[in-house]
C-alpha cells in the first residue's frame, strides 16, 4: 500500500516541463495528499548525493505542496536542518527523474536518523561519462 500511494505522490509531485498543458481533474474523490508533520524536533541530516547526477532535493511541506531546494552536484553532501517527520523527495535536476534516499523513495526525518545517502534507482553501474569507471589502459591495436 506504501509503494502505491509514493507512487500517487510523485505523480502529484511530477515537475511540470515547460509547454506542458495541464487538464483539469475528472470530479471524484480527492487524492491522497502526503505532507509532512509540523514538529518542533529537530533532525539534523547530511544529505549525501552518491550519484553522478546533479540532484534536486524536494521538501513536501505542511500543505503537501513540494518546496524545492538548492541542486546537489554530484557526489557532494550538505547538512540540512529538518525536524521530525518532515518529507523529503529526490530528482534528477536535469530529467526530474525519481531517485532513491537511503533505498527508498522518501526519506522522512527522524531524530535518529542522521544521513540521507540519494543513489540511481537500480543497480549501480558506471556510467561512461563518470571518470572513476575502470579504464581499458589505452591498450593499441
Amino acid at each position: 500500500m506504501l509503494s502505491s500511494v509514493l507512487v500517487l505522490l510523485f505523480d502529484f509531485l511530477a515537475v511540470p516541463r515547460l509547454g506542458a498543458v495541464s487538464a483539469m481533474a475528472p470530479p471524484g474523490p480527492a487524492a491522497p495528499c502526503l505532507r509532512s508533520a509540523n514538529t518542533r524536533e529537530l533532525s539534523e541530516v547530511v544529505f549525501n548525493n552518491r550519484s553522478p547526477r546533479a540532484v534536486l532535493p524536494i521538501w513536501v511541506d505542511f500543505e503537501g505542496r513540494p518546496r524545492y531546494y538548492p541542486v546537489l552536484r554530484p557526489r557532494t553532501g550538505r547538512i540540512m536542518h529538518s525536524y521530525r517527520g518532515h518529507l523529503w523527495l529526490f530528482r534528477d535536476a536535469g530529467t526530474h527523474d525519481g531517485l532513491l534516499v537511503n533505498r527508498q523513495e522518501l526519506f522522512v526525518a527522524a531524530p535518529d536518523v542522521s544521513k540521507a545517502d540519494i543513489t540511481l534507482p537500480g543497480p549501480c553501474v558506471p556510467s561512461r561519462v563518470d571518470s572513476k569507471a575502470p579504464s581499458l589502459g589505452g591498450a593499441a591495436m
